[in-house]
């Protein structure tokens, strides 16, 4: 299980990454200043750079940090099972762990539908990690290997972040029209052609 850790007990590299994924996730990494870091951390703009060199480096920090957020998330859960039971228990840690952590979700979410035009890291970073646990899950057994692991990764994800993608509309929209609690579940499935 992921759990949030009091700013108090973070050190002054994390509160800043901290920081910076919360004023990302709110504004967009575009609209966020070292200064504007800086202050929400309690440090100084000489601080941030200190540890993580510039602007991009504070960014790329960030995005490196959310992947292994994911990693751990995964990595919690055992790999051998019945797949579905597996698959489950998977799907619950990334959830658990994006419940404990708004801000990462909040930030994946615009990063995936507002890319910065010349940075794809973190959907790289997420497709790769993807394919690395869609692999070891085969060598233990538990996925089958008659399906190309590029493609048993990508209907992983896609049905992982099509949930995160498209869950806070349809709540929005559920409320609006009326209609009671709770929402419908968000499923997405990939069909081949």
């Amino acid at each position: 299980m992921t759990t949030t850790t009091a700013p108090s007990d973070l050190t002054g590299r994390a509160r800043i990454r901290e920081a910076a994924l919360r004023l990302y996730a709110a504004h967009g990494a575009e609209a966020v200043s070292l200064r504007a870091v800086a202050r929400e951390a309690g440090g100084t703009p000489g601080l941030v750079t200190h540890h993580f060199g510039s602007r991009a480096g504070l960014y790329r920090a960030v995005q490196d940090h959310v992947v292994e957020m994911f990693r751990t998330a995964l990595e919690q859960v055992p790999t051998s099972g019945a797949p579905r039971t597996v698959a489950a228990a998977r799907t619950a840690s990334v959830e658990r762990m994006l419940a404990d952590n708004p801000a990462v979700g909040d930030f994946v979410r615009r990063e995936l539908l507002s890319p910065s035009p010349h940075d794809d890291h973190l959907a790289r970073a997420l497709i790769d990690l993807t394919i690395e646990q869609t692999r070891e899950l085969r060598r233990a057994g538990t996925l089958p290997s008659d399906v190309p692991a590029h493609v048993q990764a990508v209907r992983t994800i896609v049905a992982q972040l099509g949930r995160m993608l498209i869950g806070p509309a349809l709540e929005r929209a559920w409320e609006q029209a009326g209609g009671a609690p709770p929402t419908p579940e968000v499923r997405v499935t990939l069909k081949d052609a």
